[in-house]
């Protein structure tokens, strides 16, 4: 899976819930995830180098393979929001 460090705030599809993931993390993408984050905006994540040894080391992994949901969550209680699980 390809790791990647973001420059802004994602939120992605995952297990049926919607995860937002804070700028400037390490985040294990799948390689449809990469695809429609490179799709809708390139310069939302970059790849790790020598030079980013101050970002956080934990990188986030992704849900177990086969399980990633990109459908839309249902709604939750709170204004019709569906909640978000920040990283």
């Amino acid at each position: 899976m390809p790791v990647r460090i973001t420059n802004s705030t994602l939120i992605l599809f995952r297990n049926g819930q919607r995860v937002k993931i804070r700028p400037n993390l390490k985040v294990d993408l799948t390689e449809i995830e990469l695809a429609d984050i490179k799709a809708s905006n390139p310069d939302a994540i970059r790849t790790p180098s020598d030079e980013t040894e101050s970002i956080k080391a934990a990188v986030i992994p992704v849900a177990a393979k086969g399980s990633t949901n990109t459908s839309k969550p249902a709604a939750s209680t709170a204004g019709g929001k569906a909640a978000d699980n920040e990283l």
